[in-house]
């Protein structure tokens, strides 16, 4: 890595662990759906491997805890609660969801840079741009774009803030797409096991990675089907199929060695489908896929009204501007077109810009959340966190790419200033709504409320 670049990332780095880390501790309660997950993650560090997975306790039972999911990321919770307790209890209980926070940031710049790389490999491309930088340095200033504008929205800081376990999932599902971008580059076997073992972790952490190895088994199989080389089957239904079935069962390794057995195992599974598919409560802050793509429905996890004229809240929401962002990016696309002087300029654009790598991209955001507009159980904003960082980079690309067609070098760095400054500053103003800071009653109205879906 250069000095430049580690410096940069550096920064963005330091910087996101700061926002994280800055009284954490508040609300000192549990809140949300920690009230489930904290519970479970307490009976774990104690050792008890079997009360959490009990999934009869009703009314009765003094406390709910999460049985419905796999244990991946409750182990890595128990694991700080246990053997980092001197540290005050929300501190402790939250501190791992800050640091997967943190290295889903790290995955998320590499993952950036490998995808600027792939797609800056076209000969076509050098008749548009106008940069005269190498390969690597446009990779890697498009990647620290990226990472700014990913770093900046609310629903990725909150979820990194309280001890659930869709910031785990976010890690892995971002590792597993690194891995397997980088392999389609490289062509090497080793990293796209690497994708597989991932994916995995992401299985053993929640059900929904399901989505994205049936995206990637499909994506294999048309490519050895269409390159004929049938002598990757095998290891590619190891990778992505096999894998992921050891690695879940093993998740579940304390479970069996406290006494339970494969009937237990299976019987538990059934019971976290059945939850999963029939699940009917409705909840006020429902929303569902169409609604998130739109920041439509965020979901108030906390407030405090104890001050008077003074409230504090905790908001899961979009980085408002990345939304409308990617509402925008067809009328940018279609002006960027219309610019275009010669049918031949047109098609070399078309050939830069819809190329394998981002139209594969294309279909791993999709992969990530539009699977559930097939179940009509209450749905959350939370669950489109997956699909996020694909936005940033669907996003990102085409104003990246633009910028580079540009002559001026003043004006390339005019565009790119404004496409992160304004993003950055909605995030500081927001940051009090998604961190529980006070803020006067009536500010709050004017600036966080003016939508009557947000409220």
């Amino acid at each position: 890595m250069k000095i430049k670049e580690i410096i940069l990332l550096g920064l963005i780095l330091l910087i996101s662990l700061f926002l994280r880390l800055w009284r954490l501790n508040i609300p000192e309660q549990m809140y949300f759906d920690e009230v489930y997950h904290v519970p479970a993650l307490q009976m774990l560090a104690a050792g008890d491997f079997t009360t959490p997975f009990e999934w009869w306790h009703r009314a009765d039972w003094p406390i709910y805890f999460d049985w419905l999911h796999p244990p991946l990321a409750k182990y890595l919770q128990a694991f700080t609660l246990r053997f980092f307790n001197f540290w005050p209890a929300p501190v402790s209980w939250r501190l791992p969801s800050v640091l997967f926070g943190l290295m889903a940031l790290l995955v998320f710049y590499f993952l950036a840079k490998e995808l600027a790389l792939a797609l800056l490999d076209n000969n076509k491309i050098n008749k548009l741009i106008k940069s005269k930088l190498q390969k690597e340095d446009l990779a890697i200033n498009f990647a620290l774009i990226a990472s700014a504008l990913f770093a900046s929205d609310g629903l990725f800081l909150v979820q990194s803030r309280l001890a659930m376990n869709d910031i785990f999932y976010l890690f892995f599902t971002l590792s597993a797409s690194y891995f397997y971008f980088l392999y389609r580059r490289q062509k090497n076997l080793i990293v796209f096991f690497l994708s597989g073992l991932m994916l995995a972790l992401a299985l053993s952490t929640k059900w929904s990675a399901v989505w994205l190895i049936i995206l990637f088994l499909v994506l294999e199989l048309w490519r050895i089907f269409k390159e004929k080389s049938y002598q990757q089957l095998a290891f590619v239904l190891f990778s992505l199929l096999l894998t992921p079935v050891v690695i879940y069962v093993f998740a579940y390794l304390p479970y069996f060695f406290s006494g339970k057995s494969l009937l237990d195992f299976f019987q538990l599974q059934k019971q976290i489908l059945n939850f999963q598919l029939h699940w009917a409560s409705p909840h006020p802050y429902q929303s569902g896929p169409l609604a998130w793509i739109l920041n439509w429905r965020p979901v108030w996890y906390f407030t405090d009204l104890s001050h008077s004229n003074w409230r504090q809240d905790i908001y899961a929401q979009g980085n408002p501007l990345l939304f409308l962002y990617l509402l925008a990016l067809p009328v940018f696309l279609w002006q960027w077109k219309k610019s275009l002087k010669s049918k031949a300029l047109i098609k070399k654009w078309q050939a830069t810009l819809f190329q394998p790598t981002y139209l594969r991209l294309l279909i791993v955001f999709l992969a990530s959340f539009l699977p559930w507009i097939l179940f009509a159980r209450p749905m959350f904003f939370y669950h489109f966190l997956p699909a996020l960082p694909y936005l940033v980079l669907l996003v990102a690309w085409p104003v990246y790419l633009f910028s580079l067609t540009i002559k001026s070098k003043d004006q390339r760095r005019a565009l790119i200033f404004h496409f992160l400054f304004w993003p950055l500053l909605v995030a500081m103003l927001f940051y009090p709504h998604w961190t529980a800071l006070p803020v006067p009653e009536k500010a709050a109205h004017y600036l966080y409320f003016f939508l009557a879906n947000w409220r």
